[in-house]
Order: C-alpha cells, then sequence, then structure tokens
C-alpha cells in the first residue's frame, strides 16, 4: 500500500530482490518471460573504482559503505568534526536540527535530495542562510550503480539547478545515495567538477537503531576530521534530533567544533 515501506514524500525507490527467492512462487508464464527480460534491460556493467585512484579522504577496502574521514588534520589544533545530514530538506526535521545545530555554534553540511528540495524551498532557503553548506545528493535517490555516467551526470545537474534557483549557491560536493561507489559515479561526478564525499562515522538512524546505540557509536568512534552521517528525512520515529540533543553537548565538552565539509577541507595539514 502506498506509504507503507516510506513516506511518499520521500519520492521513488527501487527494492532488488534476488531471483533466486522468487523463482519457486512465480507463475509458469512468467517464468518464461524472464531471460527475455534480464537479457534487454541488463544494467550496464560498470568497472568497479581503484582505490588508489581516489583522494586521500576516499580511501576504501571494497567502495561500498564504508569508513572514510579527512585525512591531514592536526589532531592537537584541529579538533573538528563535519556533521552531515542526507536525504532533506524535511518540513519539520530540518528546522529542528537547524535550531539544534545554532545553539551549539555548530555548521553542518546538508547533502539534499532534488525533488525534497523542490518540494520544501523555504527550509532549504533557510539552511543556507544559517551559514550551513548545502551539497548534492541527487535528485531522486535512485540506484545509481545501475546507471550509466550519462544518467548520473543527469541526476547530478538536476539537482544542481535546484540548488542554484532556490539558494543562488553552487555546490561543488556529491554524495552518492548509500554511499555507493562505482567508476561511473566517480567519472561523473569528476567531470562535473564535484567532489565526492562519504563518511568515517554512521550513526545508523536510517536503520532506526536506538538513542544510545547512536550515540555510543559516535563517542566510540569519534576523532579529529571526523565526518558524522545522520538523516534529516527518515520514514518513522528516528530519533535523530533526540540523539543530537546529547552528542552535541558531549562532542563541545571535549573541545570540537563543528564546521562544514568545505571548511575542514580548506584547512587540512600540508
Amino acid at each position: 500500500n502506498q506509504g507503507q515501506i516510506a513516506s511518499p514524500m520521500a519520492g521513488s525507490f527501487e527494492a532488488l530482490i534476488g531471483f533466486d527467492a522468487l523463482k519457486d512462487i512465480l507463475k509458469e508464464n512468467v517464468l518464461k518471460g524472464v531471460s527475455v527480460f534480464k537479457e534487454e534491460t541488463a544494467p550496464e556493467q560498470t568497472e568497479a573504482a581503484d582505490p588508489a585512484s581516489l583522494p586521500s579522504y576516499l580511501q576504501s577496502g571494497d567502495n561500498y559503505m564504508d569508513a572514510f574521514s579527512l585525512e591531514g588534520i592536526d589532531p592537537l589544533n584541529d579538533k573538528v568534526v563535519a556533521m552531515t545530514f542526507d536525504d532533506g530538506p524535511h518540513p519539520v526535521a530540518t528546522e529542528k536540527i537547524l535550531s539544534l545545530l545554532e545553539s551549539h555554534n555548530a555548521h553542518a553540511t546538508f547533502f539534499v535530495i532534488g525533488q525534497n528540495a523542490v518540494c520544501y524551498p523555504d527550509v532549504l532557503r533557510i539552511i543556507a542562510d544559517k551559514g550551513h553548506e548545502i551539497a548534492n545528493h541527487t535528485y531522486s535517490h535512485g540506484a545509481l550503480f545501475r546507471e550509466s555516467t550519462d544518467e548520473i551526470k543527469d541526476e547530478i545537474e538536476k539537482t544542481e539547478d535546484v540548488i542554484l534557483s532556490i539558494c543562488q549557491k553552487k555546490t561543488t560536493l556529491f554524495r552518492p545515495p548509500e554511499g555507493c561507489i562505482s567508476g561511473n559515479i566517480l567519472s561523473a561526478a569528476g567531470d562535473l567538477g564535484y567532489d565526492v564525499i562519504l563518511w568515517s562515522i554512521d550513526t545508523n538512524d536510517w536503520a532506526h537503531t536506538s538513542k544510545e546505540e547512536r550515540i555510543n557509536n559516535v563517542k566510540k568512534n569519534v576523532k579529529p576530521g571526523s565526518i558524522i552521517l545522520f538523516h534529516d528525512y527518515i520514514s518513522g520515529e528516528a530519533h535523530t534530533i533526540e540523539a543530537l540533543e546529547e552528542i552535541l553537548p558531549y562532542l563541545s565538552g571535549l573541545g570540537y567544533s563543528f564546521k562544514t565539509i568545505s571548511e575542514i577541507k580548506n584547512q587540512k595539514q600540508p
């Protein structure tokens, strides 16, 4: 039913189910057409990104949802972290998050989905007006690993146009959905002048983990230059705001300041 898996406002999405899990329950006339369907619509095969070719802060083992952080941060003088928020803007949660950030003099980076920005342009303007960084998270949050370079470029450029039209700002930061990295994704982003930014700490708020799990995850793994992943648009109870209410003062108490990705990149040590 509509809205059962995710809020209708979250836009379209795809669910991939292995053929082996379905073949015993599909009708015979459907099975006869499967091989033809697969042959005609097989996704373009792309080479996996060579980890050695990635920037130093994107070094990866398997190129998928690995932990990345900005290296080169001086731990004695640059005790900074980057708070990042994906999938917004959201008409309610985003503004609550902005209020919390402001109370701790924190700047953050928001990786926005183009179609959500179209729905909530006023919220996007507020993000920019409060001095936070806006970055690109595709237009529809689709499975980019299945798409060609041109299709990926279209997703990035559509969102770029939306951000530019609403905020009169152009971003150069891109985060692919689910942190998926492929040769086509890197080529598309690079051709358009974007840096690909992932994260070093995943709070797992997207998985609806408990507030305590998220807080402990940050406390256990934070270090100078950490990029912390949150979401400001999640269906159901996410507890992201409740976790932030404890994470922000905890990190402040340890002497951390909160900067945007670009601010941290610009102060990296030689």
